[in-house]
């Protein structure tokens, strides 16, 4: 990691740096990178005590802001999981300064339309995360000047979904959902001494964006002061640790394992986070040097003839952190109104490196040629709990016991024999015909009754004809001379003796 920052990116993490000392205690992201340029952009163009202001905050004199903020976006666009846009938006009747236009990139300004106009820009170039620009427009509005930036990045190594149960600390209790790996690389795991200590872990990207997990027993704007003061080379990193050092979260090791090389276990968990800033409120307001820039006047005499003024300020960001990668974006605007209205191996011995984030915690997304502080930001809420799967309920329930019994499982236990079935009823007895209705009567006399139906005769059935007896069997097995062995052979000769016998 550099430790000697160009002026530009140093600049923008020592703002960063001052903003994270006044952000909350609870869950935040922030992105100084996305703020920088255009406080920049506009010290260089601003007059007065506003452009004292601005100068203060961003570090550097306004005569060189302005390509510092041009070349700070460039360095963020020409990046590979790292890209950068810059927006500016006129009312028809502002008249610009022709040396302000034509200083700025081709095809940063365009007029200012409609709200949809500007929510289809921040969803463009954050490549979805964001939906919606973070200021609304109105009537009044004569100029926004607008950032946006999106960093993607894979895991160079993969994790995998578990759960953890922190043992002590505001998140102890039951398990929480956890993302865990183990890697052979000691180097990315590091002690920074700090005021007070504070335990580093990189998570290296497949290109050029890596993340900064920051543990540490001081508040949330120490710890983060201190990941970043050592990116500036200002604190010492202690990346070689034997066994037996420990830190906040991380204890070095030896134990026996089947790999032959070192390892650093890392566990934590996975997080998403978007915060919404106010940048002209009232703590921001001062340390960004917005407050003179908001009152009546004509304090940016470098973009317009006419009197401009701030009249709104805010950030849209956003960070996840997933088994898979990372992935962040922010959206930056200030609007300006007329300033007249305000397999199994041998065994080894290694060193085991453990670091275990069960507690709250910071993180950094860097650029890692440059050391720029994309973002930066703080988890203090308890991750979810932990939802088993249906595989792990599985194991939990059905897998104790030694392996072969996992694989071959006891037969199923003998179940006694049913009750005998009982025999079926007997069929039920048809109904006897009914009687034959009596013949009515005729006039002429009584009816002759109809004849009764013949009744069959049986046949005699013959008597069956005497057999003579059979003769009794021969005996079993017959002697040789039965005539019941017709198929018996003669006794065969004796054979003469094997090799002949020579006299």
């Amino acid at each position: 990691m550099r430790t000697v920052l160009e002026p530009h990116v140093d600049a923008a993490n020592r703002l960063t740096r001052r903003w994270c000392d006044v952000a909350a205690d609870g869950d935040f992201v922030i992105s100084g990178a996305g703020l920088w340029p255009l406080l920049a952009l506009m010290a260089s163009a601003a007059g007065g005590p506003a452009r004292a202001e601005l100068e203060a905050a961003i570090g550097m004199p306004g005569t060189a802001a302005h390509s510092a903020a041009l070349r700070l976006l460039e360095t963020m666009d020409d990046a590979v999981d790292l890209s950068a846009a810059l927006g500016a938006w006129v009312n028809r009747g502002l008249a610009l300064n022709d040396e302000w236009l034509s200083s700025l990139p081709a095809g940063t300004v365009d007029l200012l339309t409609d709200q949809a106009a500007l929510d289809a820009w921040a969803d463009q170039h954050t490549r979805g995360l964001i939906k919606k620009f973070p200021l609304r427009i109105d009537h009044s509005t004569q100029l926004v000047l607008a950032t946006a930036l999106v960093a993607r990045t894979t895991w160079r190594e993969k994790f995998r979904e578990t759960a953890m149960a922190p043992e002590s600390g505001p998140w102890q209790g039951s398990p929480v959902a956890a993302l865990s790996r183990t890697t052979s690389r000691l180097g990315d795991a590091a002690i920074l001494d700090g005021p007070h200590p504070v335990t580093r872990v990189v998570v290296q990207g497949t290109a050029d964006v890596d993340i900064h997990l920051l543990q540490g027993p001081a508040t949330p704007a120490g710890v983060l002061a201190t990941g970043l003061d050592a990116l500036a080379g200002a604190v010492d990193v202690r990346t070689e640790l034997p066994v037996g050092t420990e830190g906040p979260g991380l204890t070095v090791r030896e134990e026996i394992s089947l790999r032959n090389s070192p390892q650093l276990r890392l566990q934590l968990p996975p997080f998403d986070v978007r915060s919404t800033h106010n940048l002209c409120d009232t703590p921001l307001g001062s340390l960004f040097g917005l407050n003179s820039a908001q009152t009546s006047g004509h304090h940016f005499p470098g973009i317009s003839t006419s009197p401009l003024m701030i009249s709104q300020g805010a950030q849209e960001v956003l960070a996840r952190f997933t088994r898979d990668g990372f992935e962040a974006a922010a959206v930056t605007a200030f609007s300006m109104r007329a300033g007249s209205k305000p397999p199994p191996p041998t065994e080894y011995r290694v060193t085991v490196c453990t670091a275990t984030f069960d507690r709250p915690f910071g993180f950094l997304a860097v650029h890692r040629p440059t050391g720029l502080v994309i973002v930066a930001g703080w988890i203090a809420s308890r991750p979810a709990e932990h939802r088993p799967t249906q595989r792990e309920q599985s194991s939990a329930t059905g897998s104790a016991g030694p392996a072969w019994q996992r694989h071959h499982p006891k037969p199923a236990t003998p179940q006694p024999h049913p009750a005998p079935l009982q025999p079926h009823p007997a069929p039920p007895q048809p109904l006897p015909p009914p009687p034959h209705p009596a013949p009515p009567q005729s006039p002429f006399g009584p009816a002759l009754a109809p004849p009764a139906p013949p009744t069959p005769t049986r046949r005699p059935r013959p008597e069956p004809t005497p057999q003579p007896p059979r003769p009794p069997a021969p005996p079993w097995p017959p002697a040789s001379d039965s005539p019941t062995t017709p198929l018996r052979r003669p006794p065969s000769p004796p054979r003469p003796p094997w090799p002949p016998y020579a006299p």
